[in-house]
């Protein structure tokens, strides 16, 4: 007997979580001091300039290139053949853990352009040699960046390859998979928030979920869009309409449909007012703790209390990817086989967090290939069924 995905089987979010949010974090205005704190605070469970941290996962997008001393970067400044900051060595070992998930394109070169194909060949050097893939990448700033792509612009010139600043030919042979273009937002209205809350798959194979699909670069390439809630009118978001945000996210509503979002912020942005950003601060987020810390504490209650998953961007980019493309047959006696129409490379990894309902009593045994997966068992979740899972691995702790 085969049971194919019609009738269900996989559970539409990890155990035990009802829905899951990733904050897709711009880097914009994060001095080294302050990105380094920050993430202690969300991502560790030691003392942090906020506090005991949270024990998160909140991962983050970086720079390798700024024109501007605001925004922590790898190299210093703007040209090719910058030096490394004093930071760089610090950033290498969040890019290696993978905290750092997010290319904000190759950097800040906001009011004065300035990006060339080589900027993108000492970029992937870097990482090459730090052993290192980023698998996203979301367009950054003003119409300087030439280096955006995805053609929302006219000035969207980083996949036109008769364009000194072509460089999505690099950017997919260094295995980057996932891209954020200007027009993938949603707003404020539920008639535009209500295609994308949830993603059940539906047979063997199924499309992209709705928040994430194919998309067609100027040079014909073909890459994963993923779309970003934003919510908060002319203002890009910012740590002054985070909690804002998550209301308008709607987090009964979410956990109702199973649902998932990917949620745009400047984490570095305390506030914006009259079209100037100011830079987040620690002294500014603790004199007000109930705008600039209470969002988190709620988040991390949600987190706590089973109901919501709270992953790195990448993290959950890849599972509802992985979700898209899966085929799973069950057959005697619990033998459970997982099939992909995408490339699965180390299946453990590939397959992490898939969560399967089984009946009680039963010994399931999981393969891909010829390949037995480790699972967990779980006991029942809000609908009473019981399931299994391929366990998550947990991303390395750099703060200790």
């Amino acid at each position: 007997m085969n049971l194919c995905l019609s009738i269900r089987p996989v559970r539409a979010l990890p155990y035990p979580y009802r829905a899951g949010i990733a904050i897709s974090n711009d880097a914009e205005f994060m001095s080294a001091e302050f990105f380094e704190g920050l993430m202690a605070f969300l991502n560790s469970s030691g003392p942090s300039p906020l506090g005991i941290g949270l024990g998160l996962e909140v991962t983050s997008s970086a720079f390798f290139y700024s024109a501007h001393p605001y925004s922590v970067s790898y190299f210093d400044g703007a040209e090719v053949d910058s030096r490394p900051t004093p930071f760089a060595t610090r950033m290498a070992d969040y890019l290696r853990a993978g905290w750092i998930d997010t290319l904000h394109a190759y950097g800040d070169f906001d009011c004065v352009g300035g990006f060339v194909r080589p900027h993108a060949e000492r970029t992937f050097d870097t990482l090459s040699r730090l052993c290192t893939v980023i698998p996203v990448f979301t367009n950054h700033g003003d119409s300087a960046n030439c280096q955006n792509i995805g053609g929302d612009a006219a000035y969207h010139k980083g996949d036109v390859p008769s364009e000194a600043c072509y460089h999505t030919d690099l950017l997919a042979a260094h295995g980057t998979r996932y891209i954020w273009t200007d027009t993938a937002v949603v707003g404020e209205t539920q008639q535009q928030r209500s295609g994308w809350r949830r993603f059940l798959p539906q047979g063997a194979s199924t499309p992209a979920p709705p928040f994430m699909a194919n998309w067609q670069l100027q040079d014909g390439r073909t890459m994963q869009r993923f779309v970003r809630f934003r919510g908060t009118g002319a203002n890009a978001p910012n740590l002054s309409s985070l909690a804002y945000q998550i209301e308008r996210l709607d987090l009964p509503g979410l956990y109702r449909q199973n649902g998932i979002a990917v949620v745009y912020q400047h984490l570095g942005v305390l506030h914006r007012s009259g079209g100037k950003c100011t830079a987040a601060t620690f002294e500014a987020m603790l004199e007000r703790p109930e705008i600039y810390l209470a969002p988190w504490y709620r988040l991390a209650r949600e987190v706590g209390e089973g109901r919501l998953w709270l992953p790195g961007l990448a993290r959950l980019l890849k599972y509802s990817d992985m979700l898209s493309g899966l085929g799973v047959e069950m057959g005697h006696k619990g033998a459970i086989k997982l099939t992909s129409d995408r490339p699965v490379g180390e299946p453990e990894d590939y397959f992490q967090g898939l969560t399967l309902y089984v009946e009680p009593g039963m010994t399931p045994v999981v393969t891909y290939g010829e390949r037995q997966l480790t699972i967990v068992h779980n006991g029942p979740d809000e609908s009473g069924r019981y399931s299994i899972s391929i366990p998550f691995k947990k991303t390395t702790n750099i703060w200790h």
